[in-house]
């Protein structure tokens, strides 16, 4: 496995040399500026039993900059962004306490940063998050001011959720909106300021329902041992151990909610969650949803470790897009859980981040905001991720045929694609070519599913034992009928013989 696996590597670097070449050809011949990616693009392995990054082809390539010279207008310090229904994209300023909206061609549309209420003109202060529904009506957290402003599409004022007059809120209770989603009922999604109990549920009348989702402490077992031997004094005197908190949201195309979180000390940073906060996120991969697990050679001592995730926004085929502010990085998982691919990265260049902090997905364009920069990097889908698509969608279309031929055109692409290797072993298990699935299966490093093991590799080996032994079942019984009878009668000639034998002994 490893010879192969070096095999398959070298090609991989053959190919990027190949590739080198031609993007230097299109530099020269067509001076396109977005030609080469300033960021590696790879996904992860763990078939040597370390899990090792293995590259691949750029999924999605920096298409487009958008800054305040770019638009015609100042943007100091975007931290959120949204599209409607009618396809603009709505950017809001904490800074500038505004909501910029935009076409699809980055023009300005309009600016919101008034309305009225009772007869009296009021503004943001300190706006942190929103949300546009389905009817392109605005949602917006203003932090400042302790409050969830609803608006409609031209900015005109509907609805102010301020804090709920609750029990279950003490009367000390601080509410500071950062960020919002909205289900089709209406009833708001809720992350309140240093709030660990989960997010919070308001109905449209505002009335608060409760917390929902709310993430468990993550206490070491370390601790957990010291404080059965601690006395009570000591006990008071640890430091108390309180769930991560939630950072970002947002709303899928069947109602249901994804979150990350604020920290990367949870065990799962990514969640999805139902409408009665039961995290539904489906973990099916080799390598788990929690984005880096090698921490990068550009990491220092004084960096920190591990992916921080700050937003995060799925496309209609259950892919979702989770943004790394720590690394400036986009990890891409498919609705099993699967890690696609990773791409991005810190730094100054056109298609790199300083402060990412919002993640939107309009048809094959991805839109990454720079909360620093003020600016917004629009990328668009490369043939690789264009392939994998088709193949994803082919494959849960049930088109097996066309299926296979989307995966080995991206086989052609990036021969070290463990995942393509898989998914080509599924549909050969589908179609019970067991042989070819094993094949794959070993290729893709996929023994089987986390709950059952016998999805993968392993029911593949299962199936051709099963044919292997129906089919010569038969031949091995009666071939060991026919030893039996064989040794039976051997035993019985050679016993006749040595009685014999004894007899002649005794007559002399």
């Amino acid at each position: 496995m490893n010879k192969e696996r070096k095999n398959r590597l070298a090609e991989f670097a053959v190919k990027r040399i190949l590739l080198l070449f031609i993007t230097l050809g299109v530099l020269i011949g067509e001076k396109r500026v977005f030609a080469y990616t300033p960021y590696d693009s790879y996904t992860y392995s763990n078939a040597t039993g370390t899990i090792e990054a293995i590259p691949t082809p750029a999924p999605y390539i920096p298409a487009d900059y958008i800054n305040s010279d770019r638009i015609g207008t100042e943007l100091s310090r975007p931290c959120d962004f949204a599209f409607g229904p009618d396809g603009n994209l709505y950017v809001v300023d904490s800074n500038l306490n505004k909501i910029v909206v935009l076409n699809r061609d980055f023009k300005v549309v309009k600016e919101i940063k008034s309305f009225k209420r009772d007869s009296k003109d009021e503004g943001f202060n300190n706006p942190q998050g929103l949300f546009v529904d389905s009817t392109g009506q605005i949602y917006v957290c203003d932090t400042g001011n302790g409050r969830v402003l609803m608006l409609n599409n031209e900015g005109e004022l509907i609805s102010v959720y301020t804090k709920p007059d609750s029990p279950l809120l003490g009367a000390d209770y601080e509410y500071k909106p950062v960020k919002i989603a909205v289900d089709s009922s209406g009833t708001l999604y809720v992350i309140n300021t240093n709030e660990y109990s989960g997010l919070m549920k308001i109905t449209p009348q505002g009335r608060f329902v409760g917390f929902i989702g709310s993430n468990k402490a993550i206490v070491s077992p370390v601790v957990k041992f010291w404080k059965k031997i601690m006395s009570e004094t000591q006990k008071k005197q640890l430091l108390s151990f309180v769930p991560v908190e939630y950072h970002n949201i947002s709303m899928d195309s069947e109602g249901f909610i994804y979150a990350v979180s604020a920290t990367k000390s949870g065990e799962n940073p990514i969640r999805r969650l139902n409408l009665s906060g039961t995290d539904i996120l489906i973990r099916n991969g080799y390598v788990g949803v929690k984005g880096d697990l090698v921490t990068p050679k550009t990491i220092t001592k004084d960096t920190k470790s591990g992916s921080v995730f700050v937003d995060i926004c799925s496309s209609g085929n259950g892919n979702y897009f989770a943004l790394d502010s720590n690394y400036g990085r986009i990890f891409v998982y498919n609705q099993e859980g699967f890690l696609l691919y990773v791409f991005g990265g810190r730094g100054v260049q056109i298609g790199t981040f300083t402060t990412p902090s919002a993640i939107e997905l309009q048809d094959d364009r991805l839109l990454v905001l720079d909360e620093v920069n003020a600016a917004i990097t629009v990328f668009k889908k490369t043939q690789f991720a264009n392939l994998i698509s088709q193949a994803e969608q082919h494959y849960y279309q049930g088109n097996f045929e066309q299926s296979k031929r989307s995966w080995n055109e991206v086989l052609k692409l990036c021969s070290t694609y463990e995942f393509g290797y898989l998914q080509l072993g599924k549909i050969y298990l589908q179609e019970k070519d067991y042989f070819n699935a094993m094949r794959c299966f070993k290729l893709g490093n996929y023994r089987g599913d986390k709950v059952t093991f016998m999805t993968g590799y392993n029911k593949a080996y299962t199936e051709i034992r099963k044919i292997w032994f129906s089919k010569y079942l038969a031949v091995m019984v009666l071939g060991g009928l026919a030893l039996a009878v064989i040794v039976s009668a051997y035993r019985r000639f050679v016993s006749k013989r040595r009685k014999k034998q004894g007899e002649g002994h005794g007559k002399l």
